[in-house]
């Protein structure tokens, strides 16, 4: 995923905003933990850059697809063989 956040950041410069679409949209695609880096990309493009769509959008990409994998996507894998540990909120309580 970070080298597709780098390429996200690398077209953020270049206000190349389909470019920094597809490169957010694939580092969100490798793992429910790169949410938390988007979201706040999102907010560093809203604050530092003055790109307030831009921004918001990717907020929302990230923290909506965070609590997608989390909460549905993520439930859906877990099998009778899946550590208690490891099911719904118990996850937080673990790490």
């Amino acid at each position: 995923a970070m080298p597709f956040l780098l390429f996200a950041l690398d077209a953020l410069d270049r206000r190349a905003w389909r470019a920094y679409a597809l490169w957010v949209a694939l580092a969100l695609s490798c793992k429910f933990y790169v949410a938390a880096p988007v979201a706040l990309l999102g907010l560093l493009v809203w604050w530092c850059y003055g790109e307030r769509r831009a921004g918001l959008l990717t907020v929302a990409a990230g923290l909506g697809y965070g609590l997608l994998a989390f909460f549905v996507i993520r439930p859906l894998f877990t099998t009778a063989e899946t550590s208690s540990l490891h099911r719904g909120g118990n996850y937080l309580s673990f790490y």
